[in-house]
């Protein structure tokens, strides 16, 4: 084999390492970016501290998020947890405690969350951006200032919920009027009423 040969060879074999270096590494930072906190996945949420985890991405259709039997009953804490695409149809989400902390505030951007139950739920603030809501219940639940453009709300049940200063633009499906406060309706895809938050509206 003559020099010229030999320096190929080596030049593919580190070409080759070079290349799987790379390929491992990507693989790891794709595993690292995915991870969820174990404790989304916990097998009893009812009543759990979730504050400020990533769970984004989580599958856990029919949850159990409801309080924590007492006395007292403790609510579940999901102030800034990322629920980001998270798959939670079906899900009992009674009283839960969401908003924002010092860090963040809770996400549920592209979630599927189709016939979950938000009743009296603190929602202030929640980010529910391209969400999929259809039937959902928000019996009493507080959504001042929450964030629900482009939206899935086709069905929901939003009749006794708070929404001074909530953000439902560009909606991909409206509640019927039976699903909304008094004085509220949804124009054009835009949920409308007092105190509503139109900016970016058509």
């Amino acid at each position: 084999m003559s020099v010229i040969q030999r320096g190929l060879g080596s030049l593919r074999t580190a070409q080759r390492r070079l290349w799987g270096g790379l390929f491992l590494a990507c693989v790891v930072g794709m595993g690292s970016a995915e991870a969820i906190d174990e404790a989304c996945e916990e097998s009893d949420l009812k009543g759990a501290d979730l504050s400020g985890l990533d769970c984004a991405g989580l599958v856990r259709p029919d949850a159990d998020l409801s309080p924590a039997i007492g006395p007292p009953e403790v609510p579940t804490n999901i102030q800034g947890t990322d629920f980001k695409e998270a798959t939670l149809r079906d899900s009992d989400m009674t009283e839960v405690q969401g908003g924002c902390t010092a860090q963040a505030c809770t996400r549920f951007d592209g979630a599927l969350l189709q016939s979950t139950m938000w009743t009296d739920a603190f929602l202030g603030g929640v980010s529910f951006l391209g969400a999929d809501l259809d039937s959902a219940i928000f019996s009493g639940a507080d959504l001042a200032g929450a964030e629900l453009a482009q939206s899935n709300l086709e069905t929901a049940d939003l009749s006794t919920a708070i929404l001074q200063g909530a953000h439902a633009t560009d909606l991909s499906g409206c509640p019927v009027p039976a699903g909304l406060p008094e004085d509220w309706s949804c124009i054009a895809f835009n949920l409308v009423g007092p105190s509503a938050d139109l900016s970016g509206a058509d």
